[in-house]
C-alpha cells in the first residue's frame, strides 16, 4: 500500500495520512474495526514523525504532527467508547498517548483520562511522576492518597490478590 512505502522511505507523516484515510473509507464502510486499527496506526505514524523530527534538531513550530496524532487517538478513543467492551482498549490508548507526549499538560489530561476509563498500576504511577518532574509535589500526593483509599476500600468490600498485597 502506499501508507507501506511511504513508511518505508521513512516518511512518517506522509504514511500517517494515508492510514488517515483508509480509516476515513472504513469509517464511510461503517467497519468500526479497520477503521480504529487505521486511526491508531496513523496516530503512531504522526508520534514516529514528530520524534525523528525532533531528533535532528527541527522540531516543528506548529507541532502538526503531535497534533495529528492527538486528534488520531482522540477519534479513536471517541470511538472505542461507543463499543461495549473496549474500556481497556480505550485506557490504553491514552496512556500510550500520554506516554508519547511526556510530562505535559497534554500528556497528564490523557492519563487522567486513562485513570478515568481504567485505572492501572501503570498509569497511576505515571501520573503520580509526571506531577513531581512538574514539581507539583501536591497533587502526586493527592493521586497516591486517593489511590489508597480506592485500594483500601476495594480490601474491605472483601477483595483479595494484588491489591491486598500493595497495603499489607
Amino acid at each position: 500500500t502506499l501508507a507501506t512505502e511511504c513508511e518505508q522511505k521513512e516518511l512518517w507523516q506522509y504514511a500517517g495520512l494515508c492510514l488517515l484515510d483508509a480509516a476515513r473509507c472504513q469509517e464511510t464502510l461503517e467497519n468500526i474495526f479497520s477503521e480504529l486499527n487505521f486511526l491508531i496506526k496513523a496516530g503512531r505514524e504522526f508520534l514516529v514523525a514528530d520524534k525523528k523530527d525532533k531528533d535532528i534538531g527541527c522540531p516543528s513550530i506548529g507541532q502538526e504532527n503531535t497534533q495529528a496524532a492527538i486528534s488520531c487517538f482522540g477519534h479513536a478513543l471517541a470511538r472505542c467508547h461507543n463499543q461495549i467492551g473496549f474500556n481497556t482498549m480505550s485506557a490504553g490508548l491514552a496512556l500510550e498517548l500520554a506516554l508519547a507526549l511526556g510530562p505535559t499538560p497534554a500528556g497528564i489530561q490523557q492519563l487522567r483520562k486513562a485513570i478515568d476509563i481504567f485505572p492501572t498500576i501503570k498509569a497511576i504511577n505515571t501520573l503520580v511522576s509526571y506531577h513531581i518532574k512538574q514539581g507539583d509535589y501536591v497533587s502526586a500526593l493527592q493521586i497516591l492518597n486517593d489511590f489508597v483509599e480506592f485500594v483500601e476500600s476495594y480490601i474491605n468490600a472483601g477483595a483479595r490478590g494484588n491489591y491486598s498485597i500493595i497495603l499489607h
